[in-house]
């Protein structure tokens, strides 16, 4: 993920694997704004509890999760 530097951002969209948002997460945080909306997809059903633990624990918070078949997208907002 390479966001460029400056103002933070009010909504950022990642179709990104489970790995790739772990291990972003802080970054991620980081360059949105306090209120801002993360809307990330590409995770596996069965990755859905670790990630939103992890996010959770940089300070996301879990707004709502959408599942098509074993694939889940959500929605996360900054506090």
């Amino acid at each position: 993920m390479c966001l460029p530097i400056g103002k933070p951002y009010d909504l950022v969209l990642a179709n990104i694997n489970r790995n790739v948002l772990l291990a972003t997460g802080g970054a991620l945080y980081g360059r949105l704004r306090p209120g801002g909306t993360a809307l990330l997809s590409g995770v596996l059903a069965q990755d859905t509890a670790r990630l939103i633990d992890h996010l959770q624990q940089l300070g996301f918070r879990h707004r709502q999760t959408s599942a098509v078949d074993d694939w889940r997208a959500f929605a996360f907002e900054r506090d």
